[in-house]
């Protein structure tokens, strides 16, 4: 049986593509009330967040990292694009692997690497439609390092049972609704402006297409991919829609000591069309980062492996409005990687590489070094692999 009923705030499920975290715009505070980073759970129905350990075995979040918790804030599942786990912490039922090919051979025990691969979305009373990428190992010769791509964007349906040992029903798995270069994760949501649908996007591989799906609760619509700006090169980073759903970004870290890519557009959560795109660059020795945006949808926070940097959206020039509000803090080797707009209103950031903490931005509304950032604020039970 699941554990009885707690008392907690009316939060309910955390959706978490990867790593540490990923930010999706859900209605709070219905959809985030634990979250879990490697085997530390943190649960946001206290003030501070409760931190406790559970058993991972042989699962690892080295990546991507999705999960969701019931209307009373109980774990449902989680996944990390090689399978699928209930709140037992036990593969559900037909559910130990997805997406099997040579790069789940080789990811097995650790999952995905790339963050935002996998997001589960609510889609009617007790079902949910996980969304997730198929990645493909490749060789072009005997001497040749591999390489992989993300080739085909695929879908599975969960359906809560109620309290039971094998309470998820995996209805289906592995269903191919996209096969295409895309992204190297970033797949990410936002509620249509009905308050009942979802938007569902990921960009195409080095193009300037975004593929957009519209999903209700028993259909899921494509619609024609978007070309908007200039093609920017696919690395590593983060998307997210801002909490206001009105403004969409995307980070893309493509090479060391090289321009780094930054894409902001408006989003008309209606029609799902993305318009007035601002695509600047900026130079410094990121290896990997993140950004998440502010709670007030009015500042973008952009965590770049040293630094961390805030734009300010409201202004007439956005690059030029860019404030550094965090550097190295020596004697710590503890970087600034990915970030995540969490249910307690702060944005918490995780490190690269193994780390027991998470540095916090306690007051992300506020303009400049005001917002209040702590270096490796919050302590875990375990370590983070990122």
């Amino acid at each position: 049986m699941r554990p009885p009923t707690r008392l907690l705030w009316p939060l309910c499920c955390l959706l978490i593509p990867w790593g540490v975290i990923a930010q999706n715009t859900f209605v709070r505070p219905l959809h985030d009330q634990l979250w879990l980073v490697n085997g530390t759970q943190i649960d946001f129905g206290y003030e501070p967040p409760a931190i406790s350990s559970f058993p991972l075995g042989d699962f690892e979040f080295e990546g991507t990292n999705a999960s969701i918790c019931d209307q009373a804030g109980h774990l449902l599942f989680y996944s990390n694009n090689i399978s699928i786990r209930g709140w037992d912490h036990n593969p559900i039922p037909e559910g130990d692997t997805i997406n099997f090919n040579q790069y789940w051979l080789l990811r097995q025990y650790y999952g995905y690497t790339p963050p935002q691969c996998n997001i589960i979305i609510p889609q009617a009373e007790d079902e949910y439609l996980m969304t997730y990428v198929e990645r493909e190992r490749y060789m072009d010769g005997d001497f040749t390092p591999p390489y992989y791509l993300n080739e085909r964007l695929k879908i599975a349906k969960l359906v809560d049972q109620g309290p039971s040992i094998s309470n998820i029903d995996l209805q289906y798995k592995d269903q191919v609704i996209l096969e295409d270069t895309i992204d190297a994760g970033k797949l990410t949501a936002v509620r249509h402006g009905n308050g009942r649908d979802w938007w569902l996007v990921i960009q195409e591989w080095d193009k300037a297409f975004i593929y957009r799906y519209l999903i209700a609760q028993d259909t899921i619509e494509a619609y024609p991919p978007q070309a908007i700006g200039e093609a920017t090169p696919t690395g590593l980073g983060q998307a997210k829609f801002s909490p206001d759903g009105t403004h969409y970004a995307r980070l893309n870290i493509v090479s060391l000591g090289g321009d780094q890519y930054i894409d902001i557009f408006n989003f008309d959560r209606c029609t799902g069309e993305f318009s007035n795109p601002i695509q600047f660059t900026y130079r410094d020795t990121a290896l990997m980062g993140g950004l998440a945006f502010s709670p007030n949808s009015r500042f973008l926070y952009v965590s770049s492996f040293r630094f961390i940097y805030q734009y300010d959206l409201e202004a007439a020039d956005i690059p030029a409005s860019v404030i550094r509000i965090a550097e190295p803090m020596l004697p710590s080797s503890k970087v600034y990687y990915l970030a995540q707009l969490a249910p307690d209103g702060k944005i918490y950031i995780s490190t690269q590489g193994s780390s027991d903490s998470l540095h916090i931005i306690h007051h992300p509304n506020r303009r400049g070094v005001a917002c209040d950032f702590e270096h490796l604020g919050l302590a875990l039970t375990t370590n983070s692999w990122r």
